[in-house]
């Protein structure tokens, strides 16, 4: 390894940011990565050995601590999954669970739930400007874990906020009242990018595992080199379905990767070169596969649900292109906070009229629209 990077990618629309660090520690170079169209890149300063961490938006991340009693990562991921099913606004199948290699001094591992949508959306626009990240990592977990009271940092429009065993991202009013009177450290500009960078030397968990772990080459003495491609890409209009696991050939991988990248060129991804085709085809068969407009729909409404804290989905359904969602929402809050993630989605939200309901609480339905 020569260095490391840490890319910070936005919450809603803009460009991200790359910091390089060298080998001594020392910011060697910075820039930004537009997103698509919204002007030229400054390219991306990575070098070949770095370490790549990229931070997502911690408002698309549960975070959560868990006791679990799996052995291996794939049992402790079912098991997290288990006992956030009630707590997720989202039906379990469209999330992506990420446990943490180890445990907390009480037992308990760091679990982050994120949308399956959010993170082939992610690596999608990190592969076309080339980047093939090491770790993904929610933004809020690269502040430093306090003692007590909360950490913050950022001014909006989403404020990081770390806690003992707390982490996530919302508006400054909101984690006002989120933290009420309870200690607080707000990180100025310049420190909480020396605290993002401190943090992304050992990030706490690596969202990069299971159905997303990257591809590893390994060499055996007086063996070939085996390449293992484990992939599930569905396929849209005149896109094949590809299914590819166990490659021990690196001349067949390479051509599996070609076809990849034909189909993703072909369902109108823009592809660095040499970026991995596998996160744009997932995108595209997302965002167009059967089911195509719910499916996106849903996802983008799952995502904005996840960053109003207290909001849950209590009915969905498709009318005539629409989706149309009753909210639970608390007594003091209205649709309004889900608007800045669906429209940096490109779709529209249609606000209803939120009415009283039991317990303190308001119900109001809304219309997730092209």
């Amino acid at each position: 390894m020569t260095g490391r990077v840490l890319v910070e990618l936005p919450a809603h629309a803009g460009a991200a940011t790359w910091i390089r660090l060298g080998a001594e520690g020392l910011v060697e170079a910075r820039g930004t990565l537009p997103g698509e169209g919204e002007g030229e890149s400054d390219g991306f300063g990575g070098e070949p050995g770095d370490y790549i961490v990229v931070a997502v938006p911690g408002a698309a991340c549960a975070v959560h601590w868990l006791t679990l009693a799996g052995t291996t990562p794939a049992q402790m991921r079912a098991e997290a999954l288990f006992q956030l099913e009630a707590q997720l606004a989202a039906p379990t199948e469209t999330l992506h669970i990420a446990v943490a290699d180890v445990a907390e001094m009480d037992g308990r591992r760091c679990v982050v739930a994120a949308a399956r949508f959010d993170m082939d959306r992610w690596q999608a626009a990190l592969s076309a400007h080339g980047v093939a990240a090491d770790v993904l990592v929610p933004a809020p977990l690269l502040l430093p874990h306090p003692e007590v009271g909360y950490v913050t940092a950022g001014a909006g429009p989403d404020v990081d906020v770390r806690g003992a065993f707390e982490a996530f991202s919302a508006p400054p009013d909101l984690v006002e009242t989120i933290i009420a009177d309870s200690p607080v450290e707000v990180l100025p500009p310049r420190r909480g990018e020396a605290a993002r960078l401190a943090g992304s030397e050992l990030p706490l968990v690596n969202l990069l595992q299971g159905a997303y772990a990257p591809v590893r080459r390994v060499s055996d003495p007086g063996r070939r080199r085996r390449l293992t491609l484990s992939l599930a890409a569905a396929a849209i209009l005149a896109l094949l379905a590809v299914g590819v696991d166990g490659l021990r050939h690196q001349g067949a991988a390479d051509a599996v990767r070609a076809k990849l990248r034909a189909d993703a060129t072909a369902a109108g991804a823009e592809l660095a070169a040499g970026a991995d085709p596998l996160p744009a085809l997932r995108l595209a068969a997302a965002e167009r596969g059967t089911g195509g407009g719910i499916q996106r729909a849903s996802q983008v409404l799952f995502s904005a649900v996840r960053a109003a804290p207290g909001t849950t989905i209590e009915a969905m359904e498709w009318r005539s292109g629409r989706l149309l969602a009753t909210l639970s929402l608390p007594v003091a809050a209205s649709s309004e906070a889900l608007r800045p993630g669906v429209e940096a989605a490109g779709l529209r939200l249609i606000g209803g009229t939120p009415e009283p309901m039991e317990g303190g609480k308001r119900r109001e339905t809304v219309e997730i629209a092209p």
